[in-house]
């Protein structure tokens, strides 16, 4: 290599050095180890959340439509190093060094969770202004919003039908053998139940945040203790399946959840014809009710606490076991009735997220 080719190629690295340092200068004048820029996660107050329910497909789509088309992935970008030695390999020459001549960017495809998704679709609601905060125990709250608004709301009445009880242990195939470890006849009867139901049942979680109280309903009430206290129910119809596995978010009520919803129906006024309930999910009643009235006796009996408890603290069998199953089916085919009826004030409500 003639003297001239090597300076030549030495002018090309420095060159290709210095460029490099003026991008690093243009993208960190200040030479500052942080990166302003940095995609934050907006976790709700206490960190990361834990649900109990999450609608992957209706963030989808409520989030498509935000961003105007389908979301397949995101991308971070992440700073690796400001402390980079840039090494050009120089024919003939060896390598040729340069200290902190800049910072590489590199883009990560993510594959968005449908947590994360959550998040960014209920950040893009706040920072639109479209989420309306409402009280349960206070319906006036609701009847001031329309149908189709954004609902946002607290509660520690969110209790789970007991009817899907035997579907959710079947659904959980790890449950199902702990009920019936010695028996494949009756996680083969089991199983059918689950058949019978559908792979992606409708239900209904129903909050009633007061009762009428035993003296509003004898009318010995005074008029201040009547006012205001008028029952309400409200319905959330989720599918099934999508609740979280986590057995304790849903015993005993699993405490308090924050709630993100549509209001899809609001029944501000009792019915004119009386007997007539405001409305009835007549699509759950259907899904459950044939499906549990030819239910297992021990898969309904062994899923349903009372039950079980009663059977095994009595020690019953034979006739007296049968009656105590035969009044459980009752009981649950009760609170499917119940639990899917507004009889007069309340509102549906879809759920988009229940988390704490």
């Amino acid at each position: 290599m003639t003297l001239r080719q090597v300076l030549t190629a030495i002018g090309a690295a420095l060159a290709v050095i210095v460029i490099l340092g003026a991008i690093y200068l243009i993208a960190d004048p200040g030479g500052s180890t942080q990166d302003a820029s940095a995609v934050e996660p907006k976790f709700p107050p206490g960190g990361p959340a834990e649900f109990l329910y999450l609608d992957a497909t209706r963030i989808a789509t409520y989030l498509a439509q935000v961003e105007g088309g389908e979301i397949e992935s995101e991308k971070l970008t992440h700073k690796l190093t400001q402390n980079l030695n840039a090494k050009l390999e120089l024919k003939g020459l060896g390598e040729v060094g340069a200290t902190k001549v800049g910072e590489l960017l590199a883009e990560k495809n993510v594959k968005p969770t449908a947590a994360s998704s959550f998040f960014a679709l209920h950040g893009q609601l706040e920072d639109a202004n479209v989420i309306s905060p409402a009280r349960p125990r206070y319906f006036k709250e609701f009847r001031r919003l329309d149908e189709g608004d954004f609902v946002e709301f607290e509660t520690s009445a969110l209790l789970p039908p007991i009817y899907i009880n035997a579907y959710l242990s079947v659904l959980h195939a790890g449950t199902l053998a702990a009920i019936f470890p010695k028996s494949p006849r009756q996680r083969r009867e089991s199983t059918n139940f689950f058949k019978k139901v559908g792979a992606t049942p409708r239900a209904v979680f129903a909050l009633q945040p007061y009762k009428p109280s035993p003296e509003a309903a004898s009318g010995q009430a005074s008029a201040s203790q009547v006012a205001g206290r008028k029952p309400v129910v409200y319905l959330l119809p989720f599918t099934a399946p999508l609740l979280s596995a986590e057995r304790s978010l849903l015993k005993g009520g699993g405490g308090n959840f924050t709630v993100l919803g549509k209001l899809v129906r609001l029944f501000p006024k009792p019915p004119k014809e009386e007997g007539h309930a405001s409305y009835v999910d007549s699509a759950t009643r259907e899904t459950w009710e044939q499906a549990l009235k030819s239910a297992p006796d021990e898969l309904l009996c062994r899923t349903e606490p009372m039950c079980a408890e009663t059977v095994r603290a009595r020690h019953l069998s034979g006739t007296r076991r049968k009656r105590a199953i035969d009044e459980c089916r009752q009981q649950i085919l009760e609170a499917l009735e119940t639990q899917t009826t507004i009889p007069e004030r309340g509102a549906v409500i879809l759920p988009i997220a229940i988390y704490k």
